[in-house]
């Protein structure tokens, strides 16, 4: 009877054993299906951000004719170097002299000129 009482011993050890690597799986197969719910999460926010994205370039294509055809457009507006000189009316600044770094009669020449404009 002694084997007998020992092998029934250890079948209770090891059915003891079995309890607590069952609690521990099941513990990570929740933290498992925990995980599997967030990342499920992050890929419908992830499909609604390509979808939000494919909308933007959409919307982007043909914006390079778009800026093409405007410019056209300005370029019939604003004269070109060429037409200020014709004197077609529009006013251009002229340069800005650099007063700190004038010295003597470069200095008066630049005076003389922004006086005349006043």
């Amino acid at each position: 009877m002694d084997g007998f009482d020992a092998a029934l011993r250890q079948l209770a050890e090891h059915g003891e054993r079995l309890a607590l690597l069952d609690a521990r799986e099941a513990g990570h197969f929740t933290a498992v299906g925990e995980r599997l719910a967030e990342l499920s999460t992050l890929v419908t926010g992830l499909g609604s951000a390509v979808r939000d994205q494919a909308a933007v370039l959409a919307a982007l294509q043909g914006l390079d004719e778009q800026v093409a055809v405007l410019t056209g457009q300005l370029a019939g507006l604003v004269p070109g170097d060429q037409d200020s000189q014709a004197g077609t009316g529009f006013y251009r600044p002229s340069p800005v002299p650099r007063w700190w770094k004038l010295r003597g009669p470069a200095r008066e020449q630049a005076l003389d000129r922004v006086l005349a404009e006043v």
